[in-house]
Order: C-alpha cells, then sequence, then structure tokens
C-alpha cells in the first residue's frame, strides 16, 4: 500500500448532513447524470422512481432523507462516523471504540467492536476511509430495499420482489445486491 500516493494523506471528517449541504447542486447533477447513464447502459435496471430524485432545494434531516432515498439505500441505518483499524495494527490510533450497535444492525453478532469512533472535524487517513467503506454493505445499507422485505420504503425504491434469497431476513434480502449472476451460467443463477 505504501506506494499509492494517497496512502499518507488526511481527509477531514464532516457529518453526512453538512457534507450533502456544502455539495448538493453537484450531487443532484451527478445523481441525474448516474440514472440516464444507467438507464441507457444497464439492461434490467430498475430505474430510480422520479419521486426519489435528489432534492437539492432542501436542508438538514430532509436533505439527508432525500439523499438516502435518491441512492435508494436503507435509511433507517445509522450513519456514523467510524473507521475500522487493519487487523494487523492492533488500536494503535488511542480512538474510542465506537459502540457496536452504531454500525452492526444484525444484534451486536460481533464478538468485538472493531469500529473506532471519529468526530466531524477529526483527520482521517484517506487509505483509513477507504479501508473502512470497502465492506461497509455488510452493516446494513442495501438491508430491507425490495418490496417483499417488510420495511416502508422497500415498496417505494422499485427494485421489486427479492429476486432469490429469504425476503423475511435481514441479510436474505442483502444476498441480492452482495452477489450477482447475470452474465453466469443459467444453472448458477438457478443455484441463486
Amino acid at each position: 500500500m505504501s506506494s499509492h500516493p494517497f496512502v499518507d494523506e488526511t481527509a477531514v471528517a464532516e457529518e453526512l448532513a453538512n457534507f450533502l449541504e456544502l455539495h448538493k447542486a453537484e450531487l443532484a447533477y451527478m445523481l441525474d447524470a448516474y440514472e440516464s447513464w444507467a438507464a441507457t447502459n444497464l439492461g434490467g435496471y430498475p430505474s430510480r422512481p422520479a419521486a426519489l430524485a435528489f432534492n437539492p432545494d432542501l436542508a438538514g434531516a430532509s436533505l439527508v432523507s432525500s439523499f438516502l432515498g435518491a441512492i435508494r439505500v436503507n435509511p433507517d441505518k445509522t450513519y456514523s462516523l467510524f473507521v475500522q483499524p487493519p487487523g494487523w495494527n492492533g488500536r494503535t490510533t488511542g480512538r474510542e471504540p465506537l459502540a457496536l450497535a452504531e454500525v452492526d444492525v444484525f444484534e451486536a453478532e460481533f464478538p468485538n467492536s472493531p469500529f473506532e469512533a471519529i468526530a466531524p472535524g477529526d483527520k482521517v487517513r484517506i487509505i483509513e476511509v477507504i479501508a473502512s467503506a470497502s465492506d461497509e454493505p455488510d452493516y446494513g445499507m442495501d438491508v430491507g430495499l425490495y418490496d417483499d422485505n417488510g420495511t416502508d420504503f422497500g415498496p417505494e425504491y422499485g427494485f421489486g420482489i427479492q429476486p432469490f434469497g429469504n425476503p423475511a431476513l435481514d441479510y436474505g434480502s442483502q444476498a441480492p445486491f452482495h452477489m450477482s449472476f447475470p452474465h453466469e451460467d443459467p444453472i448458477i443463477k438457478a443455484a441463486g
């Protein structure tokens, strides 16, 4: 990793609401451009319902809700500021552990909290942000997004009925977003 130019660069942590407020015009444009591109280039892409378009005229919690709806992720999840230190380093940063319930939507099934809290304004190494975010879908942003998952937001998102797995299980609703079989042999798709 030390050969990457950004490995020692830092970023300043900020709350999602603050980030959205600062960049809402650019985000509205980017999200609309992505939707247009996806509808044109991705066969079978379930287009974002028009009612979920990101509204840059909003502020505060309403702006955050609009963003989460526009990118169609779990709006019930807590989006806390944290990093997950690499396992080989141990806890050498001096940061406080983050309460597991802040990140884990599966009833604290980890034996130890692998997360460290960061606060707005903290400087964080960019490599820590990338490494921490690399497994984020495991912590619930993609839970309950289908029509039949029993959430209020699932039917609004336009993804349809969960294509495989048990829609009554939280982690079952994650599987179709984590695993995809569109280019596999039909027998592999059927097994999925």
